[in-house]
């Protein structure tokens, strides 16, 4: 199924001030291929993160789902929201660790 599903995010992060937080809100999560997850796994590009990728072809936003997350946005997250949302993509997908980890050299 290409329909995205809606999945809840929980962030938890600290404030400039050093306050916890917890951000709740929506985002929308595409299954995706093969072919992407086989890309992203046997790219030999060390410029690129392999998870800001998978965020980028994966998470969508909006009412709908329709606002994508462009690569740059993706690199820049924060590192937990940046987990938390690969954590929903590796749940919707039934992803491993292993089905996206590059070559090792």
């Amino acid at each position: 199924d290409a329909a995205p599903v809606r999945r809840k995010v929980q962030w938890k992060h600290k404030t400039d001030s050093g306050e916890e937080i917890t951000d709740v809100f929506d985002v929308w999560i595409r299954r995706v291929s093969f072919g992407v997850i086989d890309r992203l796994k046997t790219a030999d590009d060390s410029e690129r993160s392999r998870n800001a990728e998978l965020i980028a072809a994966s998470v969508r936003l909006g009412d709908n789902g329709q606002e994508e997350i462009p690569y740059e946005v993706a690199y820049n997250l924060a590192p937990g929201l940046a987990l938390e949302l690969v954590r929903s993509i590796a749940e919707i997908n039934r992803l491993r660790p292993e089905d996206i980890e590059g070559p090792k050299g």
